[in-house]
């Protein structure tokens, strides 16, 4: 599948919304306990270009779900959001433990008593990244041309690509 020659602008909206302003997001984690995710693979992105408040975020709950992934000729300013609701992923749904084959609305609403945001919403290790991968193999990256704020915010990751355990994964910047 491929992506090509388009154009993002991704603000952060409240906990309640899914996702965290990314201009890609792939998951790849269990809906209901007994059931394994399929995998994701052959995802090209190319020539995309635009604003974001989020991160480009990639999640393998079980390794390499997610692989064969090119991501080529990406421009991406990344904004400081007004209200600063950043520097968090979103891993929805399921994650409330006390519904764990929810699909919805009780994901969306019901809050992690420990964080206050909702179930599934967790901070980016380090703060916000341009680039979070974590689980995906044969990741690659070609081109990726990243402006951000400086000085840098706090909150945000000081390492702009940030890969954790991905498998046979290279990196060439812009």
């Amino acid at each position: 599948m491929l992506f090509t020659s388009m154009t993002f602008a991704c603000v952060a909206a409240p906990a309640c919304h899914w996702g965290e302003a990314d201009p890609i997001f792939l998951s790849a984690r269990r809906r209901h306990p007994q059931i394994e995710p399929g995998e994701i693979t052959q995802i090209q992105f190319r020539g995309l270009s635009g604003e974001c408040e989020g991160a480009i975020n990639m999640h393998s709950e079980t390794p390499a779900t997610i692989n064969r992934i090119r991501l080529e000729n990406i421009q991406l300013t990344q904004r400081l959001h007004r209200h600063g609701w950043q520097g968090n992923y979103d891993i929805r749904p399921p994650c409330n433990p006390l519904s764990p084959t929810g699909m919805g609305i009780d994901n969306a609403w019901c809050l992690n008593p420990e964080t206050g945001k909702a179930w599934g919403v967790e901070p980016y290790p380090g703060g916000l990244p341009v680039l979070f991968a974590q689980g995906v193999s044969d990741l690659v990256v070609r081109g990726l041309d990243w402006q951000r704020p400086v000085p840098l915010p706090a909150g945000w990751n000081t390492q702009a690509l940030c890969l954790e355990k991905c498998e046979r994964s290279s990196v060439r910047e812009a």
